[in-house]
């Protein structure tokens, strides 16, 4: 947890994938929780961050994914 203390947590993973010419910061609602520290993340960048192990399999195969539809250029 971002306080470092132990909770019951859930994981919902969601991965979302967009263009946007002029992004901005994302508007979050859930003041203090752990969304409270969502960002969207570059896809020149997502790779130097820290993920689990799980995660990073899933975003690796999201990202392949992408390339080969054509949705993100090679």
């Amino acid at each position: 947890s971002p306080s470092r203390v132990v909770e019951d947590f859930h994981a919902v993973r969601i991965i979302y994938a967009a263009s946007c010419a002029a992004p901005t910061d994302p508007v979050v609602h859930d003041e203090g929780g752990t969304t409270a520290a969502a960002v969207w993340v570059p896809l020149d960048r997502w790779a130097r961050m820290a993920w689990s192990t799980g995660a990073r399999v899933l975003l690796d195969r999201h990202l392949r994914d992408l390339v080969h539809s054509g949705l993100v250029p090679r």
